[in-house]
């Protein structure tokens, strides 16, 4: 298993916890700049945390995966988990049918058919832009995507894409989002999963950061997951 195949999710339903919580292709309060009222998270701790599989997280400000080519930090309320060094999950767990969970990481290369990866990624492979991304995501014809828009991130600009995983979605089967030639990277495992895929440009170097819930996930908890994404901070 890879550095980027990060030991959190198997697509057999082996779990350590889950950009990797989760997003929403219509759902409320997952757009930037919302007026829905969010409990906070508190910032009390310091950055110098890193997130490091914790099952159960303090309130306060965590960075996530010190490999990454900028760095990134995140406020999250007390209560909530970590999946490795990269993924915070919301105290339900990442699992349906309510639970959520945010993961962080740069995507590589997309698959030509998410939920047969045998068949290969994509040739040639999706450019570094995010413009270059979100076309694909968009264009595919195996994605199922709502809409999508300009966002600003900590004043850093990208798009989000909102999408929802098809039927044949299952822990057997994954959809499986990106990856490359040694295969799938990060994926979802359920048919009505709902991801907000957030593409940032953060100093020249692409980010994305995928935020998961479920039909099921309460109203409550899908403000609160908003809330930890307009908490993040970027530094180049």
């Amino acid at each position: 298993m890879t550095q980027r195949m990060r030991p959190w999710r198997l697509p057999m339903g082996v779990a350590v916890i889950t950009l990797v919580t989760a997003a929403c292709s219509a759902s409320p309060s997952l757009t930037p700049g919302s007026s829905v009222a969010r409990p906070t998270a508190s910032a009390s701790t310091t950055a110098e945390q890193v997130l490091n599989g914790q099952t159960s997280l303090a309130a306060g400000r965590y960075q996530v995966d010190p490999t990454l080519l900028m760095t990134v930090t995140v406020a999250v309320p007390a209560g909530w988990g970590a999946g490795g060094n990269w993924v915070v999950t919301g105290p339900k767990g990442h699992d349906a049918p309510n639970g959520m969970a945010i993961r962080f990481y740069q995507a590589v290369n997309m698959f030509m058919h998410p939920l047969v990866p045998a068949d290969g990624v994509m040739s040639p492979p999706v450019g570094p832009s995010v413009d270059d991304l979100v076309s694909a995501m968009v264009n595919h014809p195996d994605w199922t995507v709502t809409g999508h828009s300009a966002i600003t991130m900590d004043g850093y600009s990208g798009q989000v894409v909102h999408v929802t995983l098809p039927a044949g979605t299952s822990d057997g089967t994954p959809f499986n989002l990106f990856g490359d030639a040694d295969g799938p990277q990060e994926w979802g495992w359920a048919a009505g999963q709902l991801f907000d895929i957030y593409v940032v440009d953060v100093g020249g170097e692409r980010l994305v950061v995928d935020a998961f819930h479920y039909p099921g996930t309460s109203a409550d908890d899908v403000a609160a997951q908003s809330t930890v994404i307009d908490s993040i901070k970027l530094t180049p």
